[in-house]
């Protein structure tokens, strides 16, 4: 297994997360003396990470991880996207499983604008939140995931939006766990999807996060566009007057967003509020200090999974799949599969 893991581990896979992850969870390197074992472990890696099976069994052969071609990485420094490759691949791998395995999930509902789904969700949930985003994006046909087990070396993106016209999903795997922060990400995918941004020959579109963001184009600032309208009605950032000290530190910038929540005659979370402020004046560490003070800094995995579970059927899962699903999502399947 040495070469194996050796030349895994030149396109971003370590050893642990192969054998936490990828390989069978009966696994031990000492069955790779017989042959058949190997061809085992050949083809249940080769079916999570896309690598050729003739490739994988030939100790010299260089790996490569598949491209469609068609990927379109937004904001991002070109030196970034190499390491970005590994995550991508957990993010398609994932999605994938995740559709065949879809349980009350309707078709695709389309296109859309970002008033039109602010007042479909308003209407049913009252604010807009990362909590009611999840549910509308399940209830108009999008699965969405949230990736967390990634390997060793692997860098992060905010989201991904993986173009399908008949089932496009979403997949999170920012570093955030605060709500107002993985909201706005999603609500940026959310735009890519429903605004039909996919330019001839683009099936992914990779977004990075806001505080790593490198040039902007057209497709992102409408995306932009779109999110802050969806969660504030506004459509770019927000500003308030300036505070005594000529900039808002964390515990200020809570209270400024309380009383301008309260101002408005329209319902808007205050932690949206605070991470558009981050957002016009590029204090994000601000924005974060203040969700902190708000108690709304955790829990953007948990909300993200609690809808996920639910639209999973289990008994479509093979052992191999649930392994991955449960480990790079961070998540607990409750129905458990004998084989």
């Amino acid at each position: 297994m040495r070469d194996l893991y050796n030349r895994l581990s030149e396109v971003g896979f370590d050893k642990r997360f192969l054998q936490e992850v990828i390989l069978p969870e009966w696994w031990e390197d000492s069955l790779a003396a017989f042959s058949f074992n190997r061809a085992i472990a050949e083809s249940t890696i080769a079916g999570h990470l896309g690598c050729k099976v003739a490739d994988l069994a030939d100790h010299k052969a260089s790996l490569a991880l598949p491209s469609t071609g068609g990927e379109l990485f937004k904001r991002q420094k070109n030196s970034d996207i190499n390491k970005l490759r590994p995550t991508l691949q957990i993010a398609r791998r994932a999605a994938s499983i995740i559709k065949s395995s879809l349980v009350n999930v309707p078709d695709f509902g389309g296109k859309a604008t970002a008033q039109e789904i602010r007042e479909l969700i308003l209407g049913k949930s009252g604010v807009v939140n990362l909590k009611s985003l999840v549910q509308f994006c399940w209830g108009w046909g999008i699965p969405i995931l949230r990736i967390s087990r990634l390997p060793n070396r692997a860098g992060k993106f905010a989201g991904v939006a993986i173009l399908d016209s008949d089932r496009p999903v979403i997949v999170m795997a920012c570093g955030h766990e605060a709500p107002p922060w993985v909201a706005h990400y999603l609500a940026h995918e959310i735009g890519h999807i429903v605004l039909g941004h996919a330019p001839n020959e683009v099936d992914v579109i990779v977004d990075s996060e806001l505080e790593k963001a490198a040039a902007e184009d057209d497709l992102e600032r409408e995306a932009d566009k779109f999110a802050f309208h969806l969660l504030t009605s506004k459509d770019e950032g927000i500003r308030f007057a300036p505070a005594q000290s000529g900039e808002y530190y964390g515990r200020q910038l809570a209270d400024a967003a309380k009383r301008y929540v309260d101002k408005q005659n329209y319902p808007i979370d205050i932690g949206a509020v605070c991470l558009a402020y981050g957002f016009s004046t590029s204090e994000y560490a601000v924005s974060q200090v203040a969700l902190k003070r708000l108690g709304l800094d955790t829990g953007a995995k948990k909300i993200i999974n609690s809808q996920l579970v639910v639209h999973i059927d289990q008994f479509k899962l093979t052992e191999s799949t649930t392994r991955f699903i449960e480990s790079v999502c961070e998540i607990e399947l409750t129905d458990s599969h004998e084989h």
